[in-house]
């Protein structure tokens, strides 16, 4: 799932926090694999189509939800684009701004 209840953007919010709650430099790192994670799985190959609900034999994932879907992924990589969130490798957060844009 690329959503906030069981996948890269859910877990990678405590990453965030737990960057700013120790400074550590893993948690970066770990934060970077995650969005890049998600942007590998919303190439279109991936999500040929995105549903309300996904259909038979598709990815959980391709669906719009907020909880387990797109919209997930979208706003997560978007939110890691202009280095608010979390201070990211411009590379980073290049990448995750292409990918949460392709989902807008």
């Amino acid at each position: 799932f690329l959503g906030w209840c069981g996948g890269p953007p859910g877990w990678a919010r405590l990453f965030v926090s737990l960057h700013r709650a120790t400074h550590g430099a893993v948690w970066l790192d770990r934060l970077a694999l995650a969005a890049r994670a998600v942007a590998a799985l919303v190439q279109p190959p991936t999500l040929p189509g995105l549903y309300p609900l996904p259909p038979a034999g598709t990815p959980p994932w391709s669906n719009l939800g907020q909880c387990c879907g797109a919209s997930a992924a979208a706003q997560f990589l978007l939110s890691l684009a202009d280095g608010q969130t979390a201070p990211l490798d411009p590379a980073v957060r290049r990448e995750a701004r292409a990918a949460g844009l392709r989902l807008a």
